[in-house]
């Protein structure tokens, strides 16, 4: 994401906090992120809430995960039938957060159950049919107080009681069928920084014996200082994996990997001896993604375009090689990219590239020179083509867009395309203008 979408937010919330008149700012930014009020049946859900607690109430949102509402509608019971699930704090409490359970009954919400807590804030709410009864037990990863470890509550509802049936601690999670049997599994993650070597863990929760237990563990990178992201993804060979990036150091990034195998975790990216993930370890923090839409996640493997070999770290370009794990087990290159990072788009390169072109920035970015690489000249090659990254407002009044191809856009920029001069494509390097459209992409990370 561009920097100047993180410039544009700070700038409306300090003015959101100089206009209120306000002799004190709020200390919580989220308290600043509310949305708007909410309308249609959400509307009738605050209503109800509020008809069982009074007005004097703050809504409360997850921090992280797919659900980031203060309502949440599911199906928990199994019945076809979405409950609703109300996060709120009370004024009257100094900590803590509460998750009300309503239910429709005759065109109208009631309440089902209340519980308050095992933590300050909702960190994530999943949901998964762990028994295979058809029915979503509410699990949720609460932040707890004076620990960096997150708290783990799986619940169920019982007789308009929502039931705690396991609790654990995690540093990261997630939730799908991890061993193919057919119902879901919790797969935590925890860092223990506090031990000397640190040790790391993925740990597998399932239904088992009538009741929710760890079944099986695998070691984790030690080395990792906090996870970045952790995706659910389906592997080549048709089985669920997990990625999981981890910082490593100020700039650096290990990518580990755990699967289902011969009846237990294992995590294949693991080097036993080191205790690291040392074969995806990389220099530069960039994260896995489904980089070509193709619905699994890519590995990314950056090295030093051409050119930039003496490059201060700050100013180096990357290409990047995504990789997969394939079916024999090996981390295999599926394609290779060159990111602009600051302005949020990719160039597809075709293999022919690779050693033999590099680019040339300018104007922090904005401005992108993809030359042929020539060692006697590093940056100052042959141009293929450039991209010029305008904002919506610059390309409309543009007044001389002679030359420019409008090649891509999002709601903030406008992304053009200029070939290079016609007498440099007897190179072997040079792609037709139709080409160069079809590989620029807008990078959307997961």
């Amino acid at each position: 994401m561009k920097r100047s979408f993180f410039v544009a937010i700070l700038l409306a919330l300090i003015l959101m906090i100089t206009l209120s008149g306000c002799e004190t700012a709020p200390t919580d930014i989220t308290d600043l992120l509310l949305p708007p009020k909410l309308t249609g049946d959400q509307l009738a859900i605050e209503k109800a809430l509020e008809a069982n607690i009074g007005t004097k109430y703050l809504l409360k949102y997850p921090l992280t995960g797919k659900y980031r509402t203060a309502f949440i509608l599911h199906d928990i019971d199994g019945d076809g039938v979405d409950e609703a699930l109300a996060l709120y704090s009370l004024d009257n409490e100094t900590a803590g957060t509460h998750i009300m359970v309503l239910k429709e009954v005759s065109g109208k919400w009631q309440k089902q159950c209340d519980i308050s807590g095992d933590g300050n804030e909702v960190n994530r709410i999943e949901f998964g049919d762990y028994d295979g009864s058809g029915r979503q037990y509410l699990t949720v990863g609460w932040t707890l107080f004076n620990s960096t470890d997150l708290g783990l509550s799986v619940y169920s509802i019982q007789n308009k009681t929502l039931k705690n049936l396991y609790k654990d601690s995690f540093t990261d999670m997630a939730v799908l069928d991890m061993d193919g049997n057919g119902t879901d599994d919790i797969l935590l993650l925890k860092l223990d920084t506090g031990s000397k070597p640190s040790l790391a863990q993925a740990r597998l929760i399932s239904y088992d014996e009538g009741r929710l237990k760890q079944i099986s563990s695998a070691p984790l990178d030690s080395t990792v200082s906090s996870y970045a992201g952790v995706y659910t993804t389906k592997l080549a060979n048709g089985k669920s994996g997990v990625y999981i990036d981890g910082y490593k150091g100020a700039h650096s990034m290990a990518t580990e990997l755990v699967i289902w195998k011969n009846g237990g975790l294992a995590t294949p990216f693991f080097n036993a001896k080191s205790g690291t993930a040392s074969s995806t370890f990389r220099d530069v923090p960039i994260d896995c993604t489904d980089i070509d839409g193709d619905s699994q996640i890519e590995i990314p493997m950056p090295v030093e375009l051409p050119g930039y070999e003496s490059t201060a770290y700050a100013n180096k370009l990357w290409l990047v090689r995504w990789c997969i794990y394939n079916a024999a087990g090996k981390i295999t290159p599926k394609l290779s990219t060159i990111i602009n990072l600051t302005q949020g788009y990719y160039f597809q390169i075709p293999k022919s590239w690779e050693d033999n072109v590099t680019v040339q920035s300018q104007k922090n970015g904005t401005i992108w020179y993809f030359r042929r690489y020539q060692k006697s000249v590093p940056l100052g090659g042959a141009l293929l083509f450039e991209v010029d990254t305008y904002s919506q407002a610059e390309w409309k009044a543009l007044s001389d867009k002679s030359g420019l191809i409008r090649a891509l856009e999002d709601n903030e920029s406008v992304y053009a395309v200029r070939l290079g001069n016609v007498n440099t494509r007897d190179d072997g390097l040079h792609l037709p203008e139709s080409e160069v459209l079809q590989r620029l992409r807008l990078y959307t990370p997961q």
